[in-house]
């Protein structure tokens, strides 16, 4: 089968068996550890329908092709891109990551112990690209530039949740989750921005991210809202936004990440069936089974979101 491809023919005839002999083994590009346990959760999401359902997804690089040197080039080209990002604000974002990021990883500090120092983090590297005095036409010409790819049958895939009024919500730290050095450019209205240029800003994607506010001159000026980082990165960020109404009364989600820490995302807000779907872009021979204890579902190597669509069609 070639990855690069979402065949629609699949797709909208996908039933529930379909999705079960996929995850029993017919298709090699998805791994399952626990398969009673995702075949009991792939059955109850179908018996719910579309009116139950909800998405949840990190945006790069669930939403991105993987096959780039490094997701870390997409958010450094992206600033560079621009004449106004100075080398020195470069130099300063990275002595940022390189100070804060061993604090993001330690294995010895708890959630709690690492927040303060997330904060801090978060609100220098905020005060650095406020210096930079970008306006919202340097953020879309950016945008333009990168030509960030998506994957095959992201677009499939929002059109389904659209046609099926399926409430997405797009997460994002918006500075340096994960392994990434520089991903200081993925806020909000980068993502909005991202979103807009690739025809997927439907009326039910809620983007969550750091978002920057513009002064009457359309410059940034500071960010508003509470900070977003990577021990917060989850639904109860969102309890008091348009989105938390839309799924008040829908109790399954599929939950899809690329990080481990993904899974956290859903925390929050109580669901009778969570399917999540780990998107495994690299180093499969050493993170394998790590995932697999983690996401139900993973989604290997270049693949699209052929997984993703099929259960979206089977719902009805």
């Amino acid at each position: 089968m070639d990855s690069s491809q979402t065949s629609p023919s699949v797709t909208a005839v996908a039933t529930l068996e379909t999705l079960l002999q996929a995850v029993r083994g017919g298709d090699p590009h998805l791994y399952v550890r626990d398969l009673p346990a995702v075949e009991a959760k792939l059955k109850r999401m179908v018996d719910g329908g579309a009116k139950n359902l909800h998405v949840i997804t990190v945006t790069f690089l669930t939403f991105s092709f993987p096959l780039l040197p490094s997701l870390e080039h997409v958010d450094f080209d992206m600033t560079l891109t621009n004449s106004k990002v100075s080398q020195e604000f470069i130099t300063k974002t990275k002595a940022l990551y390189d100070h804060y990021y061993p604090f993001e990883i330690s294995q010895t500090l708890t959630r709690a112990e690492k927040t303060p120092y997330m904060v801090e983090w978060w609100e220098r590297a905020h005060d650095l690209i406020v210096d930079l005095k970008l306006s919202r036409r340097d953020l879309a010409e950016m945008v333009r530039e990168v030509r960030i790819p998506l994957r095959p049958g992201v677009n499939e895939m929002m059109a389904q949740c659209e046609k099926k009024s399926v409430p997405v919500l797009v997460f994002s730290a918006g500075l340096a989750a994960g392994e990434s050095l520089l991903k200081v450019n993925r806020g909000a209205d980068i993502i909005l921005e991202i979103l807009r240029q690739a025809s997927l800003l439907t009326p039910h994607t809620h983007v969550v991210a750091n978002k920057m506010d513009f002064g009457a001159d359309d410059v940034i000026r500071g960010f508003k809202g509470p900070i977003i980082h990577v021990c917060n990165k989850n639904e109860t960020v969102v309890e008091h936004l348009e989105y938390s109404g839309e799924i008040v009364d829908r109790k399954n989600v599929i939950l899809m990440g690329d990080s481990l820490g993904d899974i956290d995302m859903s925390a929050g807000l109580v669901h009778d069936t969570q399917l999540s779907i780990g998107f495994l872009n690299y180093d499969k021979d050493v993170l394998l089974e790590k995932y697999a204890k983690v996401f139900d579902v993973l989604v290997l190597g270049d693949a699209g979101m052929d997984f993703p669509n099929s259960i979206l069609a089977a719902v009805g």
